[in-house]
């Protein structure tokens, strides 16, 4: 028994920044108000794009141009965010931007509370999820002190999501140009289905992937049954002083696939394909200095996907690019285009992030200087490669209804219960303080084969003050192991887990049970299928337990979606 299933979507509570994201929506407003509007008031829009002296100047920011509220409008002028953002798939979602206050003269500081509202019915109805304030004038910063601010569990799910920024002020007489800014909008999300990810940190110094891992490679890099083959192509008189695995040219002490190219120009350089052996959903990566050196270089780059030899093109909101580089939107079957704009700091990454299906990606890298006698050295990296993990959900041997931890009496109490069993020796319970180092606290012995519910418990009877995580490492009869998901207790705050919606059995052939806990009264309930089409909804009255046939449904996978209005989850099951 080497694997490990839960029926329940983990609570993901660890630092956004340490999980796997997938870039949603960016928005940067460099070319204007594409994929957003502001509301009207006595005829005239409230919001407008500026690129004046009070351009961004944060870290990893676009800079440029931004967007700003109109001065002579009164009242509440709100922006829209309305670019087809879709949240299909995630079980996250978190969105974070920069703002900037141009105080008043009269009245001093701008101090207006911000607010946000999502929408899924294309503005019918609207939702405040959050709000902030604040007395800091004449300077950019990221709002939420730069925390992302998470989506509610509501706005996911959508294939048309909006979200709304607004604003409610009005210019006095003797105020000169009061105004909130807005730049660099970002949302990111977690994907239900998990993240493949190829880590060059597991490839050793120095090694060519171009030579390792390709065209004709027996053994290339795999990952979750994807095979990857490297392969490039060279311009006349163009040649690749460097083609390997290095941690110190681009990011110290991070694993990335370095290239160094010599005598490109702009119009001739080099390809690099990347081959896949079939076509993977959310294909992201991040490309390393793409920046200029003066006189020396001025990096161009062209990048493309394709899906059985169609053309799949990069789309600006899929592309998070700094100052230092700018994107260029292709049209259907010309190449999306990155080019460096200018060389006064380190900035010039790009992450990318295809939003179709794609099987080969191509990268066209070029010197875009106009000084044509000197065609110098030029560098990039590719780092890291992640795509959605589409494995089949398979029927496995052990089925986890729940995990859960909660505060009692100062002690954790740790609850986990199983739907079946197969070769179960042990469950391991594993603390951690920080969520990543982990240490055995205890041991409970399991039940072997079982086809019926079984409720376990350990308790930990000395937490830590603060924030404890707990997993638990199972144990079967050879030895193999795998690992549950996370829960914690916060000691300080003496805080609970929120309980959790639980669907069983996973593999149904008549019907399957749904236990709504944690949800209000009236709980809509959608099953989709493995398209995302829903195929039949449903309402419960009762935050108890509901049984839903399932024995017309065809073979195969299926989402349920379930929601109080505040609260939406989504589980899954396979019918037999």
């Amino acid at each position: 028994m080497n694997k490990f299933y839960f029926l329940l979507l983990p609570l993901i509570l660890l630092i956004v920044a340490a999980q796997a994201q997938t870039t949603v929506y960016y928005e940067n407003f460099n070319v204007g108000m594409t994929g957003v509007m502001s509301n009207v008031v006595s005829g005239k829009a409230t919001w407008e794009t500026a690129d004046d002296a009070a351009s961004s100047t944060l870290a990893m920011s676009s800079k440029g141009r931004y967007i700003r509220t109109v001065n002579s409008v009164a009242g509440t002028k709100t922006l829209i965010l309305m670019n087809a953002i879709s949240t299909k798939g995630l079980s996250s979602a978190f969105i974070t931007w920069q703002e900037f206050r141009s105080p008043r003269k009269k009245n001093f500081d701008l101090t207006e509370a911000v607010r946000a509202y999502y929408s899924t019915d294309g503005g019918t109805t609207r939702q405040l999820f959050f709000t902030t304030s604040s007395t800091v004038n004449n300077l950019w910063g990221h709002v939420n002190s730069g925390t992302p601010i998470r989506l509610p569990q509501a706005a996911l799910g959508s294939s048309n999501l909006r979200i709304e920024i607004e604003i409610n002020f009005s210019k006095d007489n003797g105020d000169k140009d009061p105004y909130y800014a807005i730049d660099d909008v970002s949302i990111t999300g977690e994907l239900i289905e998990g993240y493949s990810t190829f880590s060059w940190a597991d490839r050793p110094l120095d090694e060519n992937p171009f030579l390792v891992s390709g065209p004709t490679s027996t053994n290339p890099y795999t990952v979750d049954g994807v095979a990857m083959r490297w392969s490039a192509s060279m311009g006349s008189n163009v040649s690749f002083e460097a083609a390997k695995v290095d941690d110190k040219t681009h990011k110290a002490g991070k694993r990335t696939f370095t290239l160094i190219q010599n005598g490109a120009t702009p119009t001739v350089g080099s390809i690099i394909n990347l081959n896949l052996s079939k076509p993977v959903s959310d294909l992201s990566f991040t490309l390393f200095d793409v920046d200029v050196a003066t006189n020396q270089f001025k990096d161009k780059i062209n990048v493309v996907g394709y899906n059985k030899g169609v053309p799949v093109q990069l789309e600006k909101s899929k592309v998070k690019t700094t100052s230092y580089n700018q994107f260029t939107e292709g049209t259907p079957g010309i190449i999306s285009g990155i080019t460096a704009s200018d060389n006064t700091s380190g900035e010039g990454d790009v992450a990318i992030t295809f939003s179709q299906p794609v099987d080969r990606v191509m990268i066209e890298y070029l010197n875009d200087s106009q000084n044509r006698s000197n065609n110098g050295r030029q560098g990039i990296g590719i780092h890291n490669l992640s795509w959605r993990n589409e494995q089949p959900i398979q029927v496995l041997p052990v089925e986890l209804a729940s995990f859960k931890a909660q505060l009692l009496n100062s002690q954790s109490k740790l609850t986990w219960v199983t739907a079946m069993e197969k070769d179960n020796d042990k469950f391991i319970v594993e603390r951690s303080l920080d969520g990543k180092v982990y240490r055995k606290i205890g041991e409970v012995k399991g039940r072997g084969n079982s086809s019926v519910t079984t409720t376990y418990g350990y308790t930990d009877t000395n937490p830590a003050a603060g924030i404890n995580y707990y997993r638990l490492q199972q144990v079967d009869y050879s030895g193999k192991t795998s690992y549950s998901s996370v829960v914690t207790v916060d000691l300080s705050a003496r805080a609970t887990l929120v309980a959790q919606p639980v669907l069983y059995p996973t593999v149904a052939s008549s019907e399957v049970s749904i236990n709504l806990a944690g949800l209000g009264a009236n709980v809509q309930i959608r099953i989709l299928d493995a398209t995302g089409k829903t195929i039949r909804e449903m309402t419960a009255s009762t935050a108890q337990e509901v049984v839903v046939p399932v024995h017309e449904l065809k073979g195969g996978a299926y989402f349920v979606s379930v929601t109080d209005g505040e609260r939406r989850e989504t589980l899954r099951f396979v019918k037999r």
